[in-house]
């Protein structure tokens, strides 16, 4: 295990935390704003059973912050719940 760890940790991206610019393991969106580039991922929830045909097409789509400055901006710009 440790040999392996080490053989991983050489690769782009290998230390725990760290991500290489360009090997994202997600597709981001990112938006130049007056708050500098914001850099967004998204999830769709899909609710329902294939049978249930009043929620069959319904699909939400919610965007994260995908680093630590657009969520430091996006607490600046949404007041607190």
């Amino acid at each position: 295990m440790a040999a392996l760890s080490a053989e991983l940790a050489g690769y782009p991206g290998g230390t725990p935390g760290e991500v290489a610019r360009g090997f994202e393991p997600i597709m981001t969106v990112r938006l130049r704003s007056e708050h500098g580039e914001l850099s967004f991922f998204s999830t769709i929830v899909t609710f329902g059973a294939p049978a249930d045909i009043t929620v069959s097409e319904l699909a939400i789509e919610t965007f994260h912050p995908a680093d630590a400055p657009t969520a430091a901006a996006l607490r600046t710009l949404l007041p607190a719940s």
